[in-house]
Protein backbone atom coordinates (compact mmCIF):
# COMPACT_ATOMS: atom_id res chain seq x y z
CA UNK A 1 0.00 0.00 0.00
CA UNK A 2 1.08 3.53 -0.75
CA UNK A 3 0.60 6.91 1.08
CA UNK A 4 0.09 10.45 -0.15
CA UNK A 5 2.89 12.46 0.88
CA UNK A 6 2.29 15.46 3.23
CA UNK A 7 2.39 18.20 1.25
CA UNK A 8 -0.71 16.48 -0.15
CA UNK A 9 -2.94 17.21 3.16
CA UNK A 10 -3.04 20.86 2.40
CA UNK A 11 -4.95 20.58 -0.69
CA UNK A 12 -7.16 18.35 0.56
CA UNK A 13 -7.68 20.33 3.43
CA UNK A 14 -8.05 23.61 0.57
CA UNK A 15 -10.93 21.19 -1.39
CA UNK A 16 -12.87 20.54 1.67
CA UNK A 17 -12.72 24.68 2.74
CA UNK A 18 -14.09 25.19 -1.40
CA UNK A 19 -16.35 22.52 -0.98
CA UNK A 20 -17.73 24.32 2.20
CA UNK A 21 -17.26 27.95 0.81
CA UNK A 22 -21.47 29.05 0.60
CA UNK A 23 -21.93 27.72 4.18
CA UNK A 24 -18.75 29.07 5.79
CA UNK A 25 -19.94 32.79 4.11
CA UNK A 26 -23.15 32.04 5.54
CA UNK A 27 -22.22 31.55 9.38
CA UNK A 28 -19.55 34.53 8.93
CA UNK A 29 -22.38 36.49 8.44
CA UNK A 30 -24.19 34.97 11.34
CA UNK A 31 -21.19 35.69 13.30
CA UNK A 32 -21.89 39.15 13.13
CA UNK A 33 -25.15 39.04 14.18
CA UNK A 34 -25.51 36.37 16.54
CA UNK A 35 -23.92 35.40 19.88
CA UNK A 36 -23.50 31.59 18.45
CA UNK A 37 -22.16 32.80 15.03
CA UNK A 38 -18.49 32.87 16.10
CA UNK A 39 -18.57 29.57 17.61
CA UNK A 40 -20.54 27.81 15.03
CA UNK A 41 -17.83 29.16 12.52
CA UNK A 42 -14.93 27.75 14.36
CA UNK A 43 -16.70 24.36 14.40
CA UNK A 44 -17.63 24.27 11.11
CA UNK A 45 -13.41 25.34 10.34
CA UNK A 46 -12.36 22.30 13.48
CA UNK A 47 -15.01 19.90 11.76
CA UNK A 48 -13.75 20.55 7.87
CA UNK A 49 -10.09 20.20 8.91
CA UNK A 50 -10.57 17.14 11.01
CA UNK A 51 -12.23 15.51 7.44
CA UNK A 52 -9.98 16.88 5.57
CA UNK A 53 -6.92 14.82 7.43
CA UNK A 54 -9.14 11.67 7.32
CA UNK A 55 -9.80 11.93 3.85
CA UNK A 56 -6.03 12.38 2.97
CA UNK A 57 -4.93 9.54 5.67
CA UNK A 58 -7.04 6.90 4.71
CA UNK A 59 -5.92 7.48 0.57
CA UNK A 60 -4.15 4.56 -0.11
CA UNK A 61 -3.43 2.88 -3.50
CA UNK A 62 -1.54 -0.44 -4.93
CA UNK A 63 -0.12 -1.21 -8.58
CA UNK A 64 0.20 -4.63 -8.80
CA UNK A 65 1.22 -6.41 -12.72
CA UNK A 66 -2.43 -6.89 -13.20
CA UNK A 67 -4.11 -3.45 -11.69
CA UNK A 68 -4.49 -0.54 -10.22
CA UNK A 69 -6.34 -0.60 -6.80
CA UNK A 70 -7.42 2.64 -4.78
CA UNK A 71 -8.91 2.73 -1.13
CA UNK A 72 -10.78 5.72 0.22
CA UNK A 73 -13.04 6.10 3.18
CA UNK A 74 -12.28 6.79 6.76
CA UNK A 75 -16.01 5.73 7.79
CA UNK A 76 -17.69 4.71 4.22
CA UNK A 77 -15.07 2.53 2.88
CA UNK A 78 -14.62 2.74 -1.20
CA UNK A 79 -11.93 0.32 -3.22
CA UNK A 80 -11.84 0.76 -6.51
CA UNK A 81 -10.06 -1.97 -9.00
CA UNK A 82 -8.75 -1.20 -12.53
CA UNK A 83 -7.35 -3.74 -14.81
CA UNK A 84 -4.39 -2.64 -17.30
CA UNK A 85 -6.12 -4.00 -20.02
CA UNK A 86 -9.26 -2.02 -19.87
CA UNK A 87 -6.98 1.41 -18.74
CA UNK A 88 -8.11 3.91 -21.43
CA UNK A 89 -6.32 7.07 -20.86
CA UNK A 90 -4.51 8.14 -17.98
CA UNK A 91 -4.20 12.12 -17.48
CA UNK A 92 -1.87 14.35 -14.97
CA UNK A 93 -2.80 17.26 -14.57
CA UNK A 94 -1.30 20.60 -12.37
CA UNK A 95 -3.56 23.54 -10.84
CA UNK A 96 -1.68 26.45 -9.85
CA UNK A 97 -1.85 25.48 -5.91
CA UNK A 98 -0.02 22.01 -7.43
CA UNK A 99 2.37 23.58 -9.36
CA UNK A 100 3.15 25.48 -6.30
CA UNK A 101 3.28 22.52 -4.03
CA UNK A 102 5.14 19.86 -6.63
CA UNK A 103 2.10 18.14 -6.37
CA UNK A 104 -0.24 16.83 -9.65
CA UNK A 105 -3.31 14.72 -10.01
CA UNK A 106 -3.83 11.30 -11.89
CA UNK A 107 -6.89 10.45 -13.78
CA UNK A 108 -8.05 6.95 -14.88
CA UNK A 109 -10.36 6.46 -17.39
CA UNK A 110 -11.64 3.25 -19.07
CA UNK A 111 -13.78 2.57 -21.93
CA UNK A 112 -17.41 3.00 -19.75
CA UNK A 113 -17.98 6.50 -20.84
CA UNK A 114 -18.75 7.78 -17.46
CA UNK A 115 -15.80 10.19 -17.10
CA UNK A 116 -13.07 9.63 -14.52
CA UNK A 117 -12.98 6.31 -12.30
CA UNK A 118 -9.93 7.07 -10.51
CA UNK A 119 -8.47 10.53 -9.35
CA UNK A 120 -6.11 10.66 -7.40
CA UNK A 121 -5.02 13.98 -5.75
CA UNK A 122 -1.60 14.48 -4.52
CA UNK A 123 0.71 12.59 -5.86
CA UNK A 124 4.50 14.19 -6.00
CA UNK A 125 5.31 14.59 -9.81
CA UNK A 126 7.30 12.12 -10.69
CA UNK A 127 5.44 9.08 -8.95
CA UNK A 128 2.81 10.47 -11.33
CA UNK A 129 4.83 10.07 -14.40
CA UNK A 130 6.12 6.41 -13.08
CA UNK A 131 2.37 5.37 -12.51
CA UNK A 132 1.29 6.66 -16.06
CA UNK A 133 4.53 5.08 -17.74
CA UNK A 134 3.48 1.70 -16.04
CA UNK A 135 -0.38 1.60 -15.98
CA UNK A 136 -0.08 2.37 -19.85
CA UNK A 137 3.22 0.10 -20.05
CA UNK A 138 5.21 2.39 -21.42
CA UNK A 139 8.98 1.83 -21.98
CA UNK A 140 10.82 3.52 -19.44
CA UNK A 141 13.83 5.58 -20.15
CA UNK A 142 16.95 4.22 -18.99
CA UNK A 143 20.55 5.61 -18.68
CA UNK A 144 21.96 1.65 -19.71
CA UNK A 145 20.82 1.55 -22.83
CA UNK A 146 23.06 1.98 -25.28
CA UNK A 147 23.23 4.92 -27.47
CA UNK A 148 22.21 3.14 -30.69
CA UNK A 149 19.08 2.22 -28.84
CA UNK A 150 18.35 5.64 -27.64
CA UNK A 151 18.92 6.74 -31.11
CA UNK A 152 16.68 4.45 -32.23
CA UNK A 153 14.29 5.74 -29.46
CA UNK A 154 15.12 9.27 -30.63
CA UNK A 155 13.97 8.38 -34.45
CA UNK A 156 10.13 7.22 -33.10
CA UNK A 157 9.72 9.90 -30.98
CA UNK A 158 8.01 12.88 -33.14
CA UNK A 159 6.84 16.31 -31.37
CA UNK A 160 4.19 18.42 -32.64
CA UNK A 161 4.04 22.28 -31.06
CA UNK A 162 0.80 24.69 -32.19
CA UNK A 163 3.14 28.09 -33.01
CA UNK A 164 2.13 31.50 -31.54
CA UNK A 165 0.75 32.57 -34.60
CA UNK A 166 -1.84 29.58 -35.13
CA UNK A 167 -2.72 29.73 -31.30
CA UNK A 168 -3.98 33.31 -31.67
CA UNK A 169 -5.57 32.60 -35.01
CA UNK A 170 -7.08 29.61 -33.46
CA UNK A 171 -8.50 31.73 -30.49
CA UNK A 172 -9.96 34.30 -32.67
CA UNK A 173 -11.76 31.79 -34.77
CA UNK A 174 -13.22 30.28 -31.60
CA UNK A 175 -17.37 31.67 -31.33
CA UNK A 176 -19.16 28.53 -29.32
CA UNK A 177 -19.39 31.12 -25.95
CA UNK A 178 -20.51 34.15 -28.43
CA UNK A 179 -23.04 32.39 -30.11
CA UNK A 180 -24.65 31.42 -26.71
CA UNK A 181 -24.51 35.09 -25.81
CA UNK A 182 -26.12 36.05 -29.19
CA UNK A 183 -29.05 34.18 -28.99
CA UNK A 184 -29.25 35.43 -24.79
CA UNK A 185 -29.34 38.59 -26.50
CA UNK A 186 -31.70 38.27 -29.08
CA UNK A 187 -34.18 36.36 -26.76
CA UNK A 188 -33.30 39.36 -23.45
CA UNK A 189 -34.78 41.87 -26.56
CA UNK A 190 -37.28 40.39 -28.37
CA UNK A 191 -40.60 41.09 -26.23
CA UNK A 192 -39.20 44.85 -25.89
CA UNK A 193 -38.52 44.75 -29.49
CA UNK A 194 -42.03 43.63 -30.81
CA UNK A 195 -44.06 45.14 -27.99
CA UNK A 196 -42.57 48.61 -29.53
CA UNK A 197 -43.86 47.73 -33.18
CA UNK A 198 -46.96 47.40 -31.54
CA UNK A 199 -46.85 50.29 -29.86
CA UNK A 200 -46.23 52.00 -33.32
CA UNK A 201 -49.93 50.66 -35.03
CA UNK A 202 -49.77 48.16 -37.54
CA UNK A 203 -53.23 47.49 -38.78
CA UNK A 204 -53.10 49.37 -42.00
CA UNK A 205 -53.82 47.15 -44.82
CA UNK A 206 -51.59 45.82 -47.46
CA UNK A 207 -52.72 48.78 -50.25
CA UNK A 208 -51.11 51.11 -47.93
CA UNK A 209 -47.76 50.10 -48.76
CA UNK A 210 -44.86 49.06 -47.17
CA UNK A 211 -43.94 52.32 -46.17
CA UNK A 212 -46.24 52.24 -43.12
CA UNK A 213 -45.15 48.75 -42.10
CA UNK A 214 -42.51 50.63 -40.70
CA UNK A 215 -44.01 53.41 -39.42
CA UNK A 216 -44.27 54.11 -35.88
CA UNK A 217 -41.09 52.46 -34.66
CA UNK A 218 -38.48 54.37 -32.52
CA UNK A 219 -35.80 53.75 -34.62
CA UNK A 220 -33.34 55.53 -31.98
CA UNK A 221 -34.39 52.79 -29.51
CA UNK A 222 -34.29 49.96 -32.22
CA UNK A 223 -30.30 51.27 -33.12
CA UNK A 224 -29.44 51.31 -29.48
CA UNK A 225 -30.73 47.55 -28.94
CA UNK A 226 -29.06 46.09 -32.24
CA UNK A 227 -25.90 48.10 -30.84
CA UNK A 228 -25.99 46.19 -27.57
CA UNK A 229 -26.52 42.93 -29.54
CA UNK A 230 -23.36 43.54 -31.11
CA UNK A 231 -21.40 44.90 -28.41
CA UNK A 232 -22.93 41.58 -26.39
CA UNK A 233 -21.20 39.35 -29.28
CA UNK A 234 -18.36 41.06 -29.14
CA UNK A 235 -17.59 40.60 -25.52
CA UNK A 236 -18.58 37.07 -26.25
CA UNK A 237 -15.96 36.20 -28.79
CA UNK A 238 -13.01 37.91 -26.94
CA UNK A 239 -13.93 35.86 -23.66
CA UNK A 240 -14.44 32.88 -26.24
CA UNK A 241 -10.99 33.83 -27.55
CA UNK A 242 -9.36 34.61 -24.38
CA UNK A 243 -10.19 31.38 -23.02
CA UNK A 244 -8.99 29.11 -25.86
CA UNK A 245 -5.76 30.75 -25.87
CA UNK A 246 -5.49 29.65 -22.15
CA UNK A 247 -6.40 25.98 -23.19
CA UNK A 248 -4.51 25.41 -25.51
CA UNK A 249 -1.48 27.33 -24.72
CA UNK A 250 2.12 25.75 -25.53
CA UNK A 251 -0.18 23.11 -26.76
CA UNK A 252 2.26 20.02 -27.49
CA UNK A 253 1.49 16.71 -28.81
CA UNK A 254 4.42 13.99 -29.07
CA UNK A 255 4.33 10.56 -30.87
CA UNK A 256 5.91 7.75 -29.00
CA UNK A 257 6.03 4.18 -30.65
CA UNK A 258 2.61 3.01 -28.85
CA UNK A 259 0.65 6.20 -27.66
CA UNK A 260 0.20 9.65 -27.76
CA UNK A 261 1.07 12.58 -25.15
CA UNK A 262 -0.64 16.01 -25.33
CA UNK A 263 0.52 18.56 -23.34
CA UNK A 264 -1.05 21.87 -22.99
CA UNK A 265 -2.45 24.98 -20.01
CA UNK A 266 -1.74 28.29 -19.36
CA UNK A 267 -2.52 28.04 -15.32
CA UNK A 268 -3.25 24.47 -15.34
CA UNK A 269 -0.71 22.07 -16.51
CA UNK A 270 -2.18 19.54 -18.52
CA UNK A 271 -1.17 15.82 -19.83
CA UNK A 272 -3.05 13.00 -21.02
CA UNK A 273 -1.70 9.48 -22.84
CA UNK A 274 -3.75 8.07 -25.83
CA UNK A 275 -2.74 4.38 -26.23
CA UNK A 276 -2.28 3.73 -29.82
CA UNK A 277 -4.24 0.75 -29.89
CA UNK A 278 -6.91 2.19 -27.96
CA UNK A 279 -8.09 4.90 -30.71
CA UNK A 280 -10.98 3.27 -32.84
CA UNK A 281 -11.67 6.84 -35.26
CA UNK A 282 -10.65 9.49 -36.00
CA UNK A 283 -12.49 12.84 -36.22
CA UNK A 284 -11.64 15.58 -38.67
CA UNK A 285 -13.68 18.82 -37.11
CA UNK A 286 -14.83 21.71 -39.50
CA UNK A 287 -16.16 24.54 -38.04
CA UNK A 288 -18.06 27.11 -39.78
CA UNK A 289 -15.63 29.58 -39.46
CA UNK A 290 -12.82 27.66 -39.78
CA UNK A 291 -14.03 26.05 -42.66
CA UNK A 292 -14.59 29.20 -44.59
CA UNK A 293 -10.46 29.87 -44.19
CA UNK A 294 -9.04 26.01 -45.10
CA UNK A 295 -8.33 25.11 -41.35
CA UNK A 296 -9.85 21.70 -39.07
CA UNK A 297 -8.98 20.25 -35.58
CA UNK A 298 -8.12 16.76 -35.61
CA UNK A 299 -9.40 14.48 -32.69
CA UNK A 300 -9.63 10.70 -31.73
CA UNK A 301 -12.66 8.75 -30.51
CA UNK A 302 -10.77 6.93 -27.48
CA UNK A 303 -12.55 8.07 -24.67
CA UNK A 304 -16.42 8.43 -24.36
CA UNK A 305 -18.95 9.60 -26.10
CA UNK A 306 -19.92 12.22 -23.15
CA UNK A 307 -19.77 15.63 -24.27
CA UNK A 308 -18.24 17.28 -21.63
CA UNK A 309 -15.04 14.96 -22.38
CA UNK A 310 -15.00 15.84 -25.91
CA UNK A 311 -12.18 17.93 -25.47
CA UNK A 312 -9.60 15.91 -24.03
CA UNK A 313 -9.82 13.59 -27.07
CA UNK A 314 -8.13 16.87 -29.55
CA UNK A 315 -4.79 15.46 -31.32
CA UNK A 316 -3.93 18.76 -32.83
CA UNK A 317 -6.74 21.69 -32.79
CA UNK A 318 -5.22 23.64 -35.73
CA UNK A 319 -3.86 22.24 -38.98
CA UNK A 320 -4.49 23.61 -42.49
CA UNK A 321 -6.92 21.64 -44.47
CA UNK A 322 -4.65 20.54 -46.88
CA UNK A 323 -2.17 19.28 -44.95
CA UNK A 324 -3.96 16.95 -42.98
CA UNK A 325 -3.18 13.84 -44.70
CA UNK A 326 0.69 14.81 -44.62
CA UNK A 327 0.13 14.89 -40.57
CA UNK A 328 -2.16 11.97 -40.68
CA UNK A 329 1.27 9.89 -42.45
CA UNK A 330 3.22 11.65 -39.64
CA UNK A 331 1.35 10.72 -36.63
CA UNK A 332 -1.55 8.64 -38.08
CA UNK A 333 -0.36 6.17 -41.10
CA UNK A 334 -3.30 3.59 -40.15
CA UNK A 335 -5.66 6.37 -41.17
CA UNK A 336 -3.66 8.20 -43.67
CA UNK A 337 -4.62 6.82 -46.94
CA UNK A 338 -8.40 7.46 -47.02
CA UNK A 339 -8.73 11.06 -46.07
CA UNK A 340 -9.21 12.27 -49.70
CA UNK A 341 -11.34 9.59 -50.79
CA UNK A 342 -14.31 10.35 -53.26
CA UNK A 343 -17.46 10.04 -51.10
CA UNK A 344 -20.44 8.81 -52.06
CA UNK A 345 -23.13 11.02 -51.36
CA UNK A 346 -26.79 9.99 -49.73
CA UNK A 347 -30.00 9.71 -51.77
CA UNK A 348 -31.61 13.34 -52.82
CA UNK A 349 -34.96 11.69 -52.04
CA UNK A 350 -35.21 12.55 -48.65
CA UNK A 351 -34.64 16.00 -49.31
CA UNK A 352 -37.42 16.44 -51.91
CA UNK A 353 -39.43 15.01 -50.46
CA UNK A 354 -39.60 16.92 -47.16
CA UNK A 355 -39.50 20.19 -48.13
CA UNK A 356 -42.84 21.09 -48.15
CA UNK A 357 -42.63 19.72 -44.75
CA UNK A 358 -40.28 22.27 -43.53
CA UNK A 359 -42.15 25.16 -45.12
CA UNK A 360 -44.93 24.27 -43.48
CA UNK A 361 -42.92 24.01 -39.99
CA UNK A 362 -41.26 27.44 -40.44
CA UNK A 363 -44.79 28.80 -41.35
CA UNK A 364 -45.94 27.41 -38.30
CA UNK A 365 -43.34 29.10 -36.41
CA UNK A 366 -43.78 32.18 -37.64
CA UNK A 367 -47.45 31.88 -36.73
CA UNK A 368 -47.02 31.05 -33.30
CA UNK A 369 -44.73 33.93 -33.15
CA UNK A 370 -47.62 36.47 -34.70
CA UNK A 371 -50.04 34.71 -31.82
CA UNK A 372 -48.05 36.34 -29.00
CA UNK A 373 -46.04 38.95 -30.86
CA UNK A 374 -46.21 40.10 -33.93
CA UNK A 375 -49.03 42.80 -34.77
CA UNK A 376 -49.59 41.98 -39.05
CA UNK A 377 -49.69 39.46 -40.71
CA UNK A 378 -47.25 40.95 -43.57
CA UNK A 379 -44.57 39.76 -40.54
CA UNK A 380 -45.65 36.74 -40.11
CA UNK A 381 -45.59 35.79 -43.86
CA UNK A 382 -41.88 38.00 -44.20
CA UNK A 383 -40.11 35.57 -41.04
CA UNK A 384 -41.90 32.38 -42.90
CA UNK A 385 -40.62 32.89 -45.67
CA UNK A 386 -37.47 34.05 -43.96
CA UNK A 387 -37.71 30.92 -41.95
CA UNK A 388 -38.05 28.29 -44.55
CA UNK A 389 -35.23 29.65 -47.27
CA UNK A 390 -32.86 28.92 -43.74
CA UNK A 391 -34.20 25.68 -42.86
CA UNK A 392 -34.47 24.60 -46.57
CA UNK A 393 -31.24 25.85 -47.15
CA UNK A 394 -29.51 24.27 -44.27
CA UNK A 395 -30.75 21.10 -45.10
CA UNK A 396 -29.22 21.10 -48.37
CA UNK A 397 -25.96 22.66 -47.17
CA UNK A 398 -25.89 19.24 -45.08
CA UNK A 399 -27.02 17.04 -47.83
CA UNK A 400 -24.48 18.57 -50.10
CA UNK A 401 -21.52 18.27 -47.46
CA UNK A 402 -22.94 14.39 -46.48
CA UNK A 403 -21.13 11.01 -47.55
CA UNK A 404 -19.75 7.77 -46.69
CA UNK A 405 -17.61 5.76 -48.71
CA UNK A 406 -16.17 1.92 -47.57
CA UNK A 407 -12.31 1.39 -47.96
CA UNK A 408 -11.54 -2.49 -46.91
CA UNK A 409 -11.95 -2.62 -43.32
CA UNK A 410 -12.45 1.45 -42.76
CA UNK A 411 -15.48 3.40 -43.15
CA UNK A 412 -14.90 7.05 -43.58
CA UNK A 413 -18.42 9.25 -42.97
CA UNK A 414 -18.92 13.27 -43.25
CA UNK A 415 -21.77 14.65 -41.58
CA UNK A 416 -23.20 18.55 -40.69
CA UNK A 417 -24.76 19.40 -37.69
CA UNK A 418 -23.17 23.08 -37.18
CA UNK A 419 -19.50 22.00 -37.71
CA UNK A 420 -18.92 19.39 -40.82
CA UNK A 421 -17.70 16.42 -39.38
CA UNK A 422 -15.28 13.52 -41.22
CA UNK A 423 -15.00 10.14 -39.29
CA UNK A 424 -12.52 8.00 -40.54
CA UNK A 425 -13.55 4.59 -38.17
CA UNK A 426 -11.64 1.53 -37.90
CA UNK A 427 -14.68 -1.58 -38.68
CA UNK A 428 -12.72 -3.19 -35.83
CA UNK A 429 -14.14 -1.25 -32.83
CA UNK A 430 -17.57 -1.57 -34.40
CA UNK A 431 -19.82 -3.63 -31.59
CA UNK A 432 -23.13 -4.00 -33.79
CA UNK A 433 -24.85 -3.49 -37.17
CA UNK A 434 -28.41 -2.95 -38.16
CA UNK A 435 -30.61 -1.62 -40.34
CA UNK A 436 -34.06 -0.19 -40.54
CA UNK A 437 -36.75 1.09 -43.55
CA UNK A 438 -38.91 3.13 -42.87
CA UNK A 439 -42.41 2.87 -44.74
CA UNK A 440 -41.68 6.15 -46.53
CA UNK A 441 -38.59 5.01 -48.27
CA UNK A 442 -39.71 1.48 -49.07
CA UNK A 443 -41.12 2.50 -52.01
CA UNK A 444 -37.51 3.69 -52.98
CA UNK A 445 -35.97 0.76 -51.43
CA UNK A 446 -33.79 3.01 -49.05
CA UNK A 447 -32.41 2.24 -45.93
CA UNK A 448 -30.55 3.71 -42.39
CA UNK A 449 -27.90 1.52 -41.28
CA UNK A 450 -26.68 2.20 -37.64
CA UNK A 451 -23.58 1.58 -35.29
CA UNK A 452 -21.85 1.79 -32.47
CA UNK A 453 -18.31 1.35 -31.36
CA UNK A 454 -16.48 0.56 -28.57
CA UNK A 455 -17.21 3.78 -26.77
CA UNK A 456 -20.79 3.79 -27.15
CA UNK A 457 -20.52 6.43 -29.84
CA UNK A 458 -23.26 5.96 -32.48
CA UNK A 459 -22.83 6.02 -36.16
CA UNK A 460 -25.61 6.36 -38.63
CA UNK A 461 -25.90 6.63 -42.10
CA UNK A 462 -28.72 7.47 -43.67
CA UNK A 463 -31.35 6.62 -46.73
CA UNK A 464 -28.66 4.55 -48.53
CA UNK A 465 -29.75 2.00 -51.21
CA UNK A 466 -30.17 -1.85 -50.44
CA UNK A 467 -26.54 -3.08 -51.61
CA UNK A 468 -24.72 -0.27 -50.29
CA UNK A 469 -26.60 -1.24 -46.67
CA UNK A 470 -26.19 -5.11 -47.28
CA UNK A 471 -22.31 -4.17 -47.82
CA UNK A 472 -21.94 -2.13 -44.64
CA UNK A 473 -23.84 -5.29 -42.59
CA UNK A 474 -20.90 -7.31 -43.55
CA UNK A 475 -17.98 -5.37 -41.92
Amino acid sequence: MQKLSKKAMILYITKFFQDLIFPLIGIVVASFTTAWGLWGLLAVIVFALFLAVLDWKFTLYHLSDTDFRLYKGAFTKHKTVIAHSRIQTVDVTQSVMERLLGLTTLQIETPSGKGAEVKLVGLRLEVAEELKRKLLDEKAPSSSLSSTENQNDDSQKRVKSISPSELRLLSLSTFNIAVIFLLWALFNRLSELLSDFQLGGFKQEMAQGLSQLFSGIDWTSQTMIVMEIFLAIFVAWCGSALFTYIKFYRFQLIRLPSSFIVERGFFEKYRTSIQLNKIQAVRIVETPIRQWFGWVSIAVECTSKDEKNKEKDILFPFVRRENVEAFLNEYLPEFQSVVNVSLTRFSPIPLKKWIWLKVLISFAIAGGIYTFWLPSWQWTALIGILLSIGIVGYSWICYRDGGYSLIGKTLVHRSRGINRVTEVVDCRSIQFKKIRQSPFYRKHDLFTWYTTLLTSKPIGIGHIPRDEAEKLMEL
